[in-house]
């Protein structure tokens, strides 16, 4: 089964696929469903609080760097 939404719409989406996963689905669709779900959850929190998002790539960023004297 394939799950798809609209760009944009994250927060609508996130909500109808929740409710979807209420619903009977064969193993392998309701895995997917759950790495969906859980990835709008993270854009939709993300896009909630602008500030945490570039402070955190900033951080996973910089922590990759190393900047130890030559």
């Amino acid at each position: 089964m394939s799950f798809a939404y609209i760009q944009g719409q994250e927060a609508e989406a996130l909500a109808y696929f929740e409710r979807l996963l209420n619903q009977p689905l064969p193993e392998s669709d309701r895995e997917q469903l759950k790495r969906l779900v859980e990835q709008l959850r993270r854009k939709v929190e993300s896009e909630a609080h602008p500030e945490n998002t570039v402070e955190l790539t900033l951080h996973n960023t910089l922590r990759g760097l190393n900047f130890q004297k030559a």
